[in-house]
């Protein structure tokens, strides 16, 4: 049997190998930066920016199109507003180092007194390696600027709103509960202001902390003032008379209720499909070296009612998200919207886990970390699994040993030359060869290709000075990771055989 002087022997090893599965995971991501560059609507954001004052374009959009404010501000530092392509490649490094920090400290807050140093590492090693691998859309999530500004830059508020949210609850001087009060309100005014689903999360988040306060008759007073502020910055963003005239835009599934209920069903069961066997393959690992560590030092035997109350909730939150995005936005977006919401799912369910296992009676856990056979057989799939050939991770490394996200970015550039150089009404260009998943997001199209009268097309010839430029074919599909594999061979095998 596998007791605990035995998992004690390995428990290092496992921990410094998802250390490394964690480092493995980061790098191409951040290499990968150095070819990054503007796309869609980054162009239509840089020439409003350039032609208006900020204080005209936040009143315009609050009144005519969104009531996301702190998006209409943020915009304002998009890099291509000056014309910083440097800058817009550190951006997305910037964003990776601050979520991973932001990871680090926010389970450092809650398993401080029960996991080590070296344990929290390697929980965070879990998470981002876990985050990474199988988020719906990298570019998204880190590399397009007016996406990863609004719901990547959320995802790390809300981390940073947890932690306060703790330390408000626990804070004895008021000293100390002003300045946490002062902190969650700060991020959560952020957020809200961001984009409607980390809205939802954080409203979320706020009240499960203020009924917990209440039923423990602690700070109590805090949480009203901080459930006030939030609730106004709520209102301010969702009523604001540009959501109403956005809505009026017909959507597909908008038009049927249906639609709305099957669609939300659909797309949350794909992406848990989806996600399943890479969760199933972590939790294996995550409860023999890492959930049972804490249940040992955090016990609620027999306490089930707040395991089952809190699946419940995340997983209706889960749902709820589905149909709003469904509803409201048409079913587009769902890349960075997913993002979101895989990302929800990740926390809430290592969560929710965490409470099966602090329920369960000694004996119970004792069963578990004795399965020496299971737990074996997670660590070498988890091992197998950080080098599958489909995840974002490889993609990333494809993308840049293969040298295509290299040429994506030189090709860019000679199109954005060979468009200043064009003396002609309309100008044309030759479609994107080499496309790395990783880091695009879309690109301008072709006369023939039908997209809401080419707004692309419209944004990059604004910026560019120019009266219109179109892409000379369409673009071809993004090549899967064995294609670009067999075509690196074939180039190796052709050098070789010069």
């Amino acid at each position: 049997m596998l007791n605990k002087h035995i998992i004690s022997k390995y428990e290092h090893t496992v921990q410094t190998i998802l250390i490394l599965v964690g480092i493995y995971s980061i790098i191409p991501f951040l290499l990968i930066a150095q070819y990054n560059y503007p796309s869609a609507d980054d162009y239509g954001i840089a020439v409003k920016y350039s032609e208006y004052p900020l204080n005209y374009i936040f009143k315009d959009t609050y009144l005519k199109w969104s009531g996301r404010y702190f998006a209409i501000l943020i915009s304002a530092l998009d890099p291509l507003n000056n014309k910083d392509y440097d800058l817009y490649k550190v951006v997305p490094v910037i964003l990776i180092i601050a979520f991973v920090i932001t990871l680090f400290f926010a389970l450092t807050e809650f398993a401080k007194h029960y996991l080590t140093l070296k344990q929290r590492l390697a929980f965070t090693s879990l998470l981002v390696y876990l985050y990474l691998s199988a988020t719906p859309s990298s570019s998204e999530a880190f590399y397009w600027f007016p996406s990863a500004c609004i719901y990547h830059l959320s995802n790390i508020l809300c981390l940073f709103l947890l932690i306060q949210l703790n330390r408000l609850q626990k804070s004895v001087t008021n000293t100390a509960k002003f300045f946490h009060l002062l902190f969650a309100a700060l991020s959560a005014i952020l957020i809200i202001g961001s984009n409607e689903i980390s809205m939802f999360i954080s409203l979320f988040t706020i009240l499960l902390y203020s009924v917990h306060s209440f039923k423990k008759k602690r700070n109590i007073q805090w949480f009203v003032i901080l459930i006030s502020i939030v609730l106004t910055a709520s209102v301010f963003s969702v009523f604001a008379p540009g959501n109403f005239q956005r809505l009026q835009f017909v959507q597909l599934f908008t038009q049927s209720t249906l639609w709305t209920i099957t669609g939300a069903a659909g797309i949350t069961f794909f992406y848990i499909f989806q996600w399943l066997v890479l969760i199933l393959i972590s939790t294996i690992v995550y409860i023999g070296f890492l959930g049972i560590p804490i249940a040992n030092k955090c016990h609620s035997v027999g306490n089930s009612f707040q395991f089952k109350r809190m699946v419940l909730l995340f997983m209706g939150l889960i749902v709820f998200l589905q149909l709003f995005t469904l509803w409201f936005a048409g079913g587009s977006n769902l890349g960075r919207i997913e993002n979101v919401v895989y990302f929800l799912f990740l926390i809430g369910y290592f969560f929710c886990l965490q409470l099966y296992l602090n329920q369960l009676s000694s004996e119970r856990i004792s069963n578990i970390s004795s399965n020496r056979f299971l737990i074996a057989i997670g660590v070498v799939a988890f091992i197998i699994s950080a080098f599958d050939l489909n995840n974002n991770i490889t993609t990333a490394y494809i993308d840049l040993i293969s040298g295509k996200a290299k040429r994506y970015n030189e090709e860019l550039i000679e199109r954005d030359t060979l468009v200043s150089n064009c003396k002609t009404d309309t100008c044309f260009v030759p479609a994107l060869i080499n496309v790395p998943k990783t880091i695009f997001f879309t690109d301008i199209k072709a006369s023939n290709e039908d997209d809401l009268d080419l707004w692309i097309n419209q944004d990059y010839s604004a910026f560019m000075h120019r009266n219109y430029i179109l892409s000379l074919s369409p673009r071809p599909s993004i090549k899967t990771n064995i294609e670009t594999i067999k075509e690196m061979g074939k180039s190796i095998r052709g050098n070789i055989l010069k």
